[in-house]
């Protein structure tokens, strides 16, 4: 999770980069979009990337997009726009542009004088993620959570049958063991979770067990 994020805050770095010195006028033109989407190709994980301006229409995007569309009332805009956020990880949406739920990592534009001149951000696929979840699990089971520092669950990804998160680990009230362990994703403000039923995990280990000791 730490790489997706640091490759996709270099992408806004280097969007950023790209057109600090151009006018609106001059981002809406087709060559920007064209870069924004070969970058996208590239990328794993990303539904799309859209520069917008102050008034939250956008000006350029990886994706097809109606003159004029705007995203004005989306929280990766409204954030940017009333105070510069470093790391902003939206809330999960659906997508204007393309129809895909996505959350977003935002980057404020500003003019040279400071003011507020738009945004830059890139849409991540929750589903994707969770897909990548789910594979970095395997046979061990569980359940693994993406959650914002404020409480908000952006993925959640559940094996068959996978036990309730507990909070903070230990008995959860259904009786059965539950171990939990988190992870800061620093420095955005994220947590990784996974939670997995003890009792089915050592059941997992002793046929794991039995099938070698058959085999020698």
């Amino acid at each position: 999770m730490q790489t997706l994020l640091e490759t996709h805050e270099l992408v806004l770095d280097l969007v950023e980069d790209q057109i600090r010195d151009m006018s609106d006028a001059e981002i809406a033109e087709g060559a920007v979009s064209q870069r924004l989407a070969t970058l996208v190709h590239r990328l794993q994980y990303t539904v799309s990337l859209l520069v917008q301006d102050a008034e939250g229409r956008v000006l350029a995007a990886s994706r097809p997009f109606q003159p004029g569309h705007s995203n004005a009332d989306m929280d990766h805009f409204i954030a940017q726009r009333d105070a510069p956020q470093v790391h902003f990880i939206s809330d999960v949406y659906t997508g204007r542009v393309c129809g895909a739920l996505s959350f977003a990592m935002s980057r404020r534009r500003s003019r040279a004088d400071g003011g507020f001149a738009g945004t830059i951000h890139v849409a991540i696929s929750p589903i994707e993620v969770a897909q990548g979840f789910r594979a970095a699990m395997g046979n061990l089971g569980g359940v693994a959570l993406l959650v914002r520092d404020d409480g908000r669950v952006l993925v959640r990804e559940a094996t068959d049958q996978a036990p309730e998160p507990a909070g903070a680990g230990g008995e959860a009230a259904d009786g059965w063991m539950r171990l939990d362990a988190w992870r800061e994703v620093a420095p955005f403000p994220l947590r990784v979770g996974y939670f997995v039923d003890l009792p089915a995990r050592k059941a997992v280990c002793w046929r794991q067990l039995l099938w070698t000791a058959a085999l020698t």
